[in-house]
């Protein structure tokens, strides 16, 4: 077994970049990298997939149970040299101070991850130390077994910190990176683009394994990773749900809407469709003509439609098709970019209002602040029974009109600290349609997806 952890002191420490840089440079050697990443964003996972020619995993701890954790980072242990995890926000930042679900730390602890702790040392030296002592005394259940430095001057900067580092806290320092430009990733939405926005990406990715080669041991990351204690994986619950939900999915054709308008999905989710036995076909909203045939299911994960809003109005063929399989009972889930997809039209302040799919009546516009954020409860109203689940939105979009003639489908709830702090609703239920803005993990309530597909 071999798996480590990149955490950080805060956000915009460097995280992303350090990972990313390790992930290739290992895969340069001819490794299988497993990589995941804590918490429900979509978009570093997508520059890991790329790095690495593989999937990458979503670890989050608010939205699945200590089980499939476990069962996850197994499955890519398994399947790879070296499992990374990419941590989130700062290392113990969670979702309130009694409670540590969403935090690295916590995903650490619950695994028996190591951590490597990624720290920004512009503007100082032997400072460093204090604040990896900080860390490394903070959690006796996390172990912090290395340490990254990011934006260095030089060499020199970088022993400096070094010393100090080791000497007062007897972790070992794994290497540097320095202050570049080209390593910086824009930002948008979630905090990072989608891959195939980012100019001279690969060019860039070129010249930081150039760097992280240069300046990072990783043989000795390597050996840190090698020999960790092994996780408990409870492999009959999840054989056993697979074959639950195959008495649904076995031989299931599943049309999946993917390209550059809609690039988020969990890789588990898909994961546990084609594990239940379903065919995923993947079309292109915006070039393919119509949907593939014969399919029984149709998804339509989030993404950035409103940035490609143009290209989908204008494929006029792809939405009549989509219009028709819905209008005769089609089975569809779509949420947030999907939700909006299906939606009437979407107006922006800078490029006006385009037609979408008009299979629901409602009208959306873009705004310049969150609408809403963050994990939530949900509860989709069925009339045999509701069913709940959890989820995460992050949209920037809302109905302004339409809402009056299609009622909402998803009862939502903020909680902290298990104290419910706000009540909404949102979504859409439409004969055999199902859509909203929250992204679910099919792993928090499976017997769920059979009701979505």
């Amino acid at each position: 077994m071999s798996r480590f952890m990149i955490a950080g002191t805060s956000s915009n420490v460097g995280k992303t970049t350090f990972s990313l840089g390790i992930m290739a440079a290992l895969t340069k050697r001819g490794m299988k990298v497993g990589p995941c990443k804590t918490g429900p964003d979509y978009i570093d996972t997508g520059f890991h997939q790329i790095v690495t020619g593989r999937p990458s995993y979503n670890l989050d701890t608010y939205l699945l149970d200590e089980d499939t954790i476990k069962y996850l980072l197994d499955r890519v242990e398994q399947q790879a040299d070296v499992a990374i995890v990419e941590g989130v926000m700062g290392m113990f930042d969670s979702l309130s101070l009694k409670d540590p679900r969403g935090s690295s730390a916590y995903t650490a602890s619950m695994t028996k991850t190591p951590v490597v702790l990624a720290i920004d040392g512009s503007g100082i030296s032997s400072s460093a130390a204090a604040m990896v002592l900080g860390f490394q005394q903070m959690d006796p259940h996390v172990e912090v077994r290395g340490v990254l430095v990011n934006r260095v001057s030089g060499e020199h900067h970088y022993q400096l910190i070094k010393e100090a580092i080791e000497y007062k806290t007897g972790i070992p320092c794994f290497g540097y990176l320095p202050k570049n430009k080209d390593f910086h990733l824009e930002s948008r939405h979630l905090g990072l683009v989608p891959i195939d926005e980012v100019e001279k990406f690969h060019e860039n990715v070129g010249k930081l394994v150039e760097t992280v080669e240069a300046c990072i041991d990783l043989d000795g990351l390597l050996r840190m990773a090698k020999g960790v204690e092994t996780m408990e994986v409870d492999q009959e619950r999840f054989m056993v749900m697979q074959q639950q939900l195959a008495t649904h999915f076995a031989g299931r054709k599943i049309g999946i809407a993917r390209d550059k308008a809609f690039t988020f999905y969990y890789q588990s989710n898909l994961d546990l469709l084609t594990d239940a036995g379903a065919i995923l076909v993947e079309f292109s909203p915006m070039k393919d003509a119509r949907l593939p045939e014969g399919i029984d299911s149709l998804y339509i994960g989030g993404g950035f439609p409103e940035v490609f809003a143009k290209e989908l109005e204008e494929n006029v063929s792809m939405k009549e098709s989509i219009l028709e399989y819905l209008e005769n009972d089609g089975k569809c889930y779509a949420e947030c970019g999907g939700y909006m997809y299906l939606s009437t039209t979407i107006t922006q302040e800078e490029k006006g209002t385009h037609e979408f799919v008009g299979y629901l009546p409602f009208h959306m516009e873009m705004t310049d602040r969150l609408q809403n954020f963050g994990y939530v409860r949900l509860e989709m109203d069925f009339p045999e029974a509701p069913k709940e689940t959890k989820g995460h939105e992050f949209h920037h979009t809302r109905i302004w009109e339409g809402r009056e003639h299609l009622p909402g489908f998803y009862r939502l709830a903020k909680e902290k600290d298990g104290t419910i702090i706000k009540n909404w609703e949102c979504g859409a239920h439409k004969k055999q349609t199902i859509a909203g803005y929250p992204h679910l993990m099919f792993y928090t309530a499976p017997e769920l997806t059979e009701k979505l597909l």
